[in-house]
């Protein structure tokens, strides 16, 4: 698609397992009242396996020293997205699992929006 802003997407679940995605002119629901635009996908994590390790521990505990981190719901936290729109990066901690956030961002779930 010339002309068009594409960007790849990587997503990895609870398998270890990436899906490598075209994310222009889409948008993912991330919970509550969050929607954003799928291209400025950077990754979406699993909590539960990301965590395991120290050096994922201290990146989120200092992006959210840095203001960085947007906390989606109360709920318990199943995924966090990091996301890049080019001028600055944010983490949304969402309560949504990273397969259902993968399946919204490859569409199969019929959640996707479309400009």
């Amino acid at each position: 698609m010339k002309g068009k802003n594409r960007s790849e997407v990587v997503i990895t679940g609870r398998s270890g397992a990436e899906l490598k995605k075209e994310g222009a002119g889409k948008y993912l629901h991330l919970g509550e009242d969050v929607i954003i635009p799928a291209n400025s996908v950077v990754a979406i994590m699993d909590m539960e396996t990301s965590t395991l390790s120290g050096d994922t521990r201290s990146f989120l505990k200092i992006s959210e020293e840095e203001g960085f981190v947007e906390t989606i719901s109360a709920e318990m936290p199943k995924s966090f997205v990091i996301t890049d729109n080019g001028k600055n990066m944010k983490i949304y901690v969402s309560p949504i699992s990273s397969v259902t956030l993968q399946k919204r961002i490859s569409g199969k779930d019929g959640l996707i929006w479309r400009e």
